[in-house]
């Protein structure tokens, strides 16, 4: 499955829409959510610009499940 992403290539970079396949979801299988809004935090705006370089490119914005 193929969702659409926003992501930025490079520090301070333009974000991009492009397609993304997410990792496979585990052991309970697919899941069809509707997602209506969602949102960035300021650390997504340091995460963009490589404030803290940690950063690793490309890099879509907004909640992601911890590594």
């Amino acid at each position: 499955m193929t969702v659409l992403a926003y992501t930025i290539d490079h520090a301070a970079g333009p974000i991009q829409a492009r397609g993304h396949k997410p990792a496979p979801l585990g052991p309970l299988g697919p899941l069809d959510v509707a997602l209506t809004h969602t949102g960035i935090c300021q650390t997504d705006l340091g995460m963009i610009d490589d404030h803290y370089g940690q950063s690793r490119f490309p890099f879509v914005p907004g909640p992601r499940k911890k590594p």
